[in-house]
Order: structure tokens, then sequence, then C-alpha cells
């Protein structure tokens, strides 16, 4: 049994993965992440064809060879409760593992990621865990800071709010800004509604402040608009943000593009 906080040692279970048409060994690859799937008509997108077409029309916004990850207990990957065990240390080891064991599959170099809310948590959360192969991450509407999340939605939340887990078992990016290693190559963006009905805006400013003090360079692209009802879904945002950061953009060209609303 592992204790509260600790990455489990061994794990018996798959992660399913769906690629696009144009991922071949040795290519560039986004790893993209979707957000969680607890709410109903959350799975409706479920089956292997809606799954594998995604993938294509990321690949096309993204103009990269793309593969979808199902995250731990949801489109067929198990593991882990995706309801009760998301935005664990667990998590964030048995997606770092699946990524390691794709690449070696395919024989990947370096990664691109791109994630929406849960999803761009997980995004962040292999910066922030030490990896050293990523050369872009664009994580949209993405809890960076999970207590300092819940205590703007709560007052003195004693368990993480969307989860129940005891906070020893909550993996917060804020904690572990220190343990990103440095890579010049690397790019970070962080896109950010400012109405996020789902993400206070105050709290992915604790988030960038502190990378900031910490030495880990962020791109905050806090411009988007629409979203939805709850201004929150920019997983469209995310993949052009990766396109436009292919193509050469610098910061303020990027930047421009998310103000003007270009999803």
């Amino acid at each position: 049994m592992n204790r509260p906080g600790q990455p489990p040692k061994q794990v018996d279970g798959c992660i399913r993965y769906f690629p696009s048409p144009q991922v071949a060994p040795g290519q560039p690859v986004l790893f993209f992440f979707h957000g969680d799937r607890v709410e109903p008509g959350g799975l409706a997108d479920g089956s292997l064809r809606q799954q594998m077409a995604q993938a294509q029309r990321i690949e096309q916004r993204s103009g990269m060879p793309t593969i979808s990850v199902a995250r731990p207990g949801v489109y067929g990957s198990t593991v882990l409760n995706h309801r009760y065990q998301r935005r664990t240390h667990e998590e964030v080891a048995v997606v770092s593992a699946a990524i390691d064991q794709i690449k070696a599959r395919y024989g990947f170099d370096r990664i691109s990621l791109a994630g929406q809310s849960g999803g761009g948590f997980l995004a962040l959360a292999m910066v922030v865990s030490g990896r050293t192969d990523i050369d872009a991450v664009a994580a949209s509407g993405a809890p960076s800071a999970v207590r300092g999340r819940a205590s703007l939605l709560r007052s003195n939340p004693a368990t993480d709010i969307s989860t129940g887990q005891d906070w020893r078992n909550v993996y917060d990016p804020m904690d572990h800004i220190a343990d990103a290693r440095p890579d010049a190559r690397r790019k970070l963006y962080l896109i950010a509604n400012r109405d996020d009905q789902r993400i206070p805006y105050a709290s992915v400013l604790a988030f960038v402040n502190a990378a900031t003090r910490g030495n880990l360079p962020v791109v905050l692209l806090d411009g988007a608009t629409g979203g939805g009802r709850q201004h929150h879904n920019h997983s469209r945002l995310a993949q052009r943000v990766i396109q436009w950061h292919r193509m050469g953009l610098d910061d303020e060209q990027i930047a421009r593009k998310v103000a003007e609303g270009a999803e």
C-alpha cells in the first residue's frame, strides 16, 4: 500500500491512446490530454471511431501528428478511478509512464503537449515533474494552483473540492515548480480566460508569479474569449497555439491571435 502523497511503485492496467494518420516513428508529435469526464454526457465521444477522428482533427489544427491520450479511468484506460483519483500523484506518475512507453514504441525523441482543463493540468504536471523531453506545452483552463483554486471557490476546503481527495494525495503543480528542469528549448504557454467560472483567474496568476520567482518561464495568454457558457473550454485554442509556435510566431504574435479569438 502506498503512503499518501507517494506515486505508485508499480501499477496494473493500461492507458489507451489514439494516433492520428500521420503519426510515424521518429517524427515530431503532439500528445493531447482531454478534460475531466465526470459529468453526464462526458463520455459521449468514447467510441474508437470518434476518438480516432478527434485525433485527426487535432492534427489538422496543430499541424502536428497527434496522439490523443485517454486519461486513467476513461475511454478504455484503466489503472485509476477517474472520478476520485484524478489530479493525484498517481495520475501524474501513470501518465508520465505511459508517455515513456509510447515514445519507446514509436521511437520519439522530444515531444509537445497540449491539454484542456484537467488535461491541461497533466500537460503542466509533466513539466514540473521534471521531464526533459518537452519542446512546447499549451495548457488551457488548467488548474495550475489546485489548493489556490479551491480556496477561491470555497472557504477553507478540507479536501480537494473536485475529487474529495486528502490534500496529501493531490498533486499541486504549485508545489513542484522547483522540480522543473531548466530547458532553453522548451516553451510553456498557459491559456486563461478572465471570466472562466471553473478556474479563477487569481489562481492562474498565483502560479505564473510563483513560476517566475522559481525561474520557470511561462507565457501567460490571458486574452482568450468565449469558451462556452462557463468561458472554460479552450481546447482548440491550445492546439492552435502549438501550431503557431511551430510556425515560428513570437509571443506577441501568438498573444495577438489569442486576443483576436482565432480558435
